[in-house]
């Protein structure tokens, strides 16, 4: 046995094919088979040399050159010809010692170690079923205590685990899985900052450079591993709720982090996976290892309460009815809002918290809601801006995640509490406390902005359309016009009168009765040159100034300047470029309603009306790309009003709309939004330059839909609207569409159709080309400019099923009605 071992000793220092050939010949089971014997027999030192070169092959050649075989002896294979190459020297002289044979020692770089890897994950693929059972056979023999060895080992095993079938086998070898467990639970696991990014990923990269901890860590990772087998999953909650229960003070935090892998689930939209994770949460609870869970969760030691957040938060993620209950009754609320007050901002431990505090609310366990936004919101206070600023922030994500969550942070008074934290820390001067409760304040303003328009949501008083789905992740805020959004077709008349709000509009009248004094302290807010703050506290004052009853409200922040204030945060951060369908991100819907309430302002004031069409102006003719764009979005929302129409077409807004239609360097949002405003305000037949005189100005057979589309009317709901339509003595009087010709509109549409910029630019520049086409002019400058035959070619992309049914539908009406 001695002289085989140093045989096999020699031939696995030549190359990594070497080892290859054992794997596929199955010498591990062989080795397997004889590892307790030789265990016995004083031989160990030899065939753990053996196993290491196995499962380690040298990366470059040994030191004994051997010769090339030679070239009789045809029917010998590889073994035969490297026994030949070593005949002429005794076995014993040439192996020596199992010590001086290790080949010598592996670069340490980077390439080095990937390339190892890539050997091991080779080798994982070459072993079959039986190599899978000898490997676990080895880890219950005795192996897992050589701490050089059992890492490679468990590479090798991981990647040989891929299969079902190879996973399979891997559990129903208990004794292995048994000892993969003790060696998993018998170091200290990685800190949190060391956890993988999304469940299942590798944390060996990430564990300690102790041999102990980086096989404890490879040992975790194929628990893990074979944990992803669905029906094998839910089995593993036993013995790990026995370590958790029965296990010491390392052991139980290291059963903690393995057991918060396998209760998560990487895609939530993997319904089998969800539902595996799911079923291993009740498991673990079952098994009763709830209390241990507790006393990590409570722990004063960071490393017990950092494993304790990383478990529970799957447990609330992903477990149901019971569960959430009895973590409820246990205190894991109080605990994680501890934890979320403790935690630095942004901090893995702080989010996971958040996570899980965020599950419990969603799922409406009973008292869940109050408990959390109760003790959430107490903690918004100046005097500790750091925990403020970590409450504000999980607030905003419990109330992204959960629609529903709304109406108790409106009952544990957020909107105030926020109110006040901004007031409050705002106003703070220039020093090092100074970026804690600038933090604090743009979370306290960002948390204000979305509870207000969440406050005129589906299901509340005041509803719009802005409102999420329950259990969705993050509920998309609807896009204005500006975006290229889709709009719904036609409508029927008196749906959206010209004397109505803008766009987007829809906010809780009673605001004023629950926030007295805020816009003076959005105002200040604006007032802070830090992005943080300023944006969220725009959309806030945004939703406050378009509500119909705050005629005050409007007329203190005009004298303000708050139209200068607001166009400047505006510019100051792109105009969202995603189209409606895509989720939006903070900065996307806080934009957004920043430029609706600007629009709302001018729409509802005569004065800010002329303050911003005039603004609109200027930076419509600028040469930046994106003070165009803003330009473009907030004139297409501010068209859709009369005295913001009115406003528009006075300043001579027209030519620089052309402009951005035509601007290639613009985002398609912006050309789109162009095209828009463009269309907007030729809508009506005639438009009264003086706001005073302004009344109904509906083009007869042409409505405005509420997203700011111009949809056609037809019927006796048209006729009503010519003989409404009714022009007043004394007054200056224009033809939109008149204007818009001569402004070359048409020509820049119709380049618009085929530039390429994406359906959001077509659909709008074909629904303005609709509008234009009422005059004669228009379809004169329309048939010059070839209008027909880019039509043409939407309709037909229609029919291939190249565009979208609006698209093309839209095409094709402003086809009919050029011809």
């Amino acid at each position: 046995m001695p002289a085989v071992l140093e045989l096999l000793e020699l031939l696995l220092q030549q190359d990594k094919a070497a080892a290859v050939d054992a794997v596929k010949c199955d010498m591990l089971p062989a080795l397997a088979a004889v590892y307790e014997h030789c265990c016995t027999s004083g031989t160990r030192e030899a065939i753990d040399a053996v196993l290491l070169l196995l499962f380690k092959p040298p990366l470059v050649s040994a030191l004994v050159s051997l010769p090339p075989a030679p070239a009789a002896g045809g029917g010998k294979g590889q073994a035969s010809s490297r026994l030949t190459a070593i005949d002429s020297k005794p076995l014993a002289a040439a192996a020596g010692t199992a010590a001086s044979m290790l080949p010598a020692a592996l670069p340490t770089s980077s390439e080095a170690g990937q390339c190892l890897q890539h050997v091991q994950l080779e080798l994982g693929r070459c072993c079959g079923t039986a190599s899978v059972l000898a490997a676990m056979q080895l880890m219950s023999q005795g192996a897992a205590q050589n701490a050089e060895l059992v890492p490679h080992l468990l590479k090798v095993l991981l990647a040989a685990t891929s299969s079902q079938e190879a996973r399979t086998a891997a559990h129903a070898h208990s004794a292995g899985l048994a000892a993969a467990l003790k060696l998993a639970t018998s170091a200290p696991t990685p800190t949190w900052t060391g956890v993988p990014d999304a469940p299942g990923e590798s944390s060996a990269t990430t564990a300690a450079a102790s041999p102990a901890s980086a096989a404890a860590a490879a040992a975790a990772d194929l628990l893990v591993h074979i944990g992803q087998e669905k029906q094998i999953k839910p089995l593993l909650a036993q013995p790990l709720a026995q370590v958790l229960l029965q296990g010491g003070g390392v052991a139980r935090v290291s059963a903690a982090w393995v057991a918060s892998r396998l209760a998560s689930c990487a895609n939530e939209a993997d319904k089998p996976a969800a539902k595996s994770a799911a079923e291993f949460c009740q498991a673990l609870m079952a098994a009763g290892a709830l209390p241990a869970v507790m006393d990590l969760l409570l722990s004063r030691e960071v490393q017990c309460r950092a494993a304790g957040v990383a478990l529970v938060s799957p447990l609330a993620c992903f477990g149901h009815g019971t569960l959430h209950s009895n973590l409820l009754a246990a205190g894991a609320v109080p605990a994680l809002v501890d934890v979320v007050r403790a935690a630095t901002a942004g901090e893995r431990m702080a989010v996971a918290a958040t996570a899980a505090l965020g599950a419990l609310v969603a799922a409406a366990a009973p008292g869940a809601a109050d408990a959390v936004c109760g003790l959430l919101v107490s903690c918004l206070q100046r005097s500790n801006p750091a925990v403020a600023a970590n409450a504000a922030a999980a607030l905003m994500d419990i109330a992204g995640a959960s629609p529903a969550a709304t109406s108790h942070l409106a009952t544990a008074g957020a909107q105030l509490a926020c109110l006040k934290l901004l007031q409050q820390c705002s106003s703070t001067s220039s020093s090092t406390a100074s970026s804690l409760c600038l933090e604090a304040a743009g979370h306290a303003a960002q948390l204000l902005a979305w509870l207000l328009r969440s406050s005129g949501s589906a299901g509340t008083p005041g509803g719009s359309n802005n409102a999420g789905v329950a259990g969705t992740a993050a509920p998309a805020p609807a896009k204005p016009a500006a975006c290229g959004a889709a709009r719904d077709g036609s409508r029927e008349a008196g749906c959206h009168t010209a004397s109505s709000s803008p766009k987007g509009s829809g906010l809780n009248s009673s605001c004023s009765e629950l926030l007295p004094g805020a816009v003076p302290v959005l105002l200040a807010a604006l007032a802070v040159r830090e992005h943080g703050v300023r944006l969220p506290a725009a959309a806030a004052l945004g939703q406050l100034l378009r509500r119909p009853s705050a005629a005050a409200d409007r007329e203190a922040a005009v004298a303000g300047h708050v139209v200068t204030e607001l166009l400047d945060v505006l510019r100051s951060s792109p105009a969202p470029a995603a189209p409606a369908a895509a989720p939006a991100a903070a900065t996307d819907w806080a934009w957004d309603d920043a430029a609706a309430g600007l629009a709302a302002l001018g729409a509802l004031h005569g004065a800010a009306a002329d303050d911003l069409a005039r603004g609109l102006r200027q930076m419509a003719l600028r040469d930046a790309a994106r003070d165009a764009g803003t330009a473009a979005a907030v004139a297409a929302s501010l068209a859709a009003s009369p005295r913001g129409r009115a406003a528009l077409l006075k300043e001579g807004i027209l030519p620089g709309l052309v402009g951005v239609v035509g601007n290639p360097s613009c985002s398609p949002a912006a050309r789109a939004a162009a095209a828009d405003a463009i269309g907007a305000l030729a809508v009506p037949a005639s438009v009264v330059l003086d706001s005073s005189l302004a009344g109904s100005e509906q083009e007869p057979g042409r409505v405005r839909g509420a997203a700011g589309s111009a949809s056609p009317v037809r019927g006796q709901a048209g006729r009503q609207q010519r003989q409404q339509h009714v022009v007043q003595p004394g007054a200056r009087v224009v033809d939109p569409k008149l204007e818009a010709v001569r402004a070359g509109a048409v020509a820049a549409l119709v380049g618009l159709l085929g530039a390429g910029a994406g359906p959001g630019c077509v659909l709008e520049a074909a629904e303005a080309l609709y509008v234009l086409a009422g005059c004669q002019a228009g379809r004169d400058a329309a048939l010059a400019a070839g209008a027909q035959d880019s039509l043409q070619d939407v309709v037909l992309a229609g029919k291939r099923r190249e565009v979208a049914e609006k698209v093309a539908t839209a095409a094709y009406d402003a086809l009919m009605r050029f011809l």
